[in-house]
């Protein structure tokens, strides 16, 4: 773990001061031709990535006063605005885009974002609702940020967010796990155990590595109070680990499986026994 730590850290310094010396370079070039505005422009976008944004915004404003005309900078700058929480200004620079391209995804995009993050969840919805019926190649990601924000507007509304999920499986693909893990959880709060159960035996069938669904099908059946059901998907999630090779059977991932899976059946053993006695 340390090991991980230490390689994400030198990661996160070497990206941080190679931003720095590409930051410097662009000064040098700036200082040898001030009046180009396209150097400001891309100053800004090292600064926003260095998290430098208020550095990101002044540069965006030179590019734009000395005749930078691309749309992409009112996207920087609502994006770089949305970060500081200056939403006000974030939607004067989506209006300003809009003005250029009207039909861009990813302008509708953080518009939504925006008007979430502000808690205008039904005008979040309108605009979101552009992006998932012009976006080509959809990503579950898409999928699960407009589910939050049906759920934010109500959340006991499980019903219209399970619709969103179904219109994304049928977009992104029936085997997009994200999804249909997300439909489970939704399925699970409307109560349908039938149809969740169905989805758990759907990942068992079509997964090569059976053990954990058969521990997360157990689980379920233990919360709604099917703890016989459990025991049997406890025996199987067993069995599974048995067939595996013996090396994979040694990985930490499955002796913490192993434990977790004997301290649910104590519970159940204890529950047993408990039933028994009440029987007599």
């Amino acid at each position: 773990m340390c090991i991980v730590i230490l390689l994400f850290t030198s990661n996160t310094l070497f990206a941080h001061g190679e931003l720095t010396a590409r930051i410097n370079t662009k000064t040098s070039q700036i200082s040898k031709d001030p009046l180009n505005a396209t150097l400001f422009y891309e100053r800004g976008y090292l600064y926003q990535q260095h998290k430098e944004y208020k550095k990101a915004l002044k540069d965006y404003s030179m590019a734009k006063q000395k005749g930078y005309v691309n749309k992409v900078l009112y996207y920087r700058i609502a994006e770089t605005q949305k970060i500081l929480g200056n939403y006000n200004e974030a939607m004067l620079a989506v209006e300003s885009y809009f003005e250029i391209d009207s039909k861009d995804i990813k302008i509708h995009k953080i518009k939504a974002q925006i008007l979430s993050d502000q808690r205008k969840y039904n005008e979040a919805i309108v605009s979101y609702d552009f992006v998932l019926k012009n976006t080509i190649d959809l990503r579950p990601d898409n999928i699960i940020e407009y589910c939050n924000i049906v759920l934010a507007v109500n959340p006991n509304n499980y019903i219209d967010a399970l619709k969103v999920v179904e219109f994304g499986l049928e977009k992104v693909g029936q085997y997009s796990f994200v999804l249909l893990d997300k439909k489970i959880e939704y399925l699970s709060a409307l109560g349908k155990t039938e149809e969740v159960l169905k989805q758990y035996n759907y990942f068992i069938e079509t997964s090569e590595r059976k053990e954990n669904w058969y521990y997360i099908k157990a689980i379920y059946l233990v919360s709604i109070d099917k703890k016989y059901d459990a025991n049997i998907a406890l025996q199987q999630a067993k069995i599974s680990i048995q067939l595996l090779n013996p090396r994979f059977q040694q990985t930490p991932l499955i002796r913490q499986l192993i434990a977790k899976i004997k301290e649910l059946e104590k519970s159940l053993e204890k529950w047993k026994k408990l039933q028994n006695c009440k029987s007599r």
